[in-house]
């Protein structure tokens, strides 16, 4: 195809939203840091899991579903 201004290329968005919800927002980065550290010795993802689910934290995160254990895996 013809580009007649080789300037005015489009932008590709792909992958650009996909953001961690921990970068976003290091408070709740150290909210989670702090419950693993009361967890302790023998901590598990659905530790995390459990934690997330809580009203508290959904309205704090912005989460409307259950996080996967998957996801608390990474």
């Amino acid at each position: 195809a013809f580009i007649a201004d080789c300037k005015d290329l489009p932008f590709n968005i792909y992958g650009t939203w996909n953001e961690s919800l921990l970068d976003k927002d290091e408070e709740l980065a150290q909210e989670i840091h702090i419950h693993i550290q009361g967890v302790g010795r023998y901590m598990k993802a659905t530790n995390i899991v459990d934690f997330l689910d809580t009203p508290e934290m959904r309205n704090r995160s912005g989460l409307t579903k259950r996080i996967s254990l998957a996801t608390a895996q990474r």
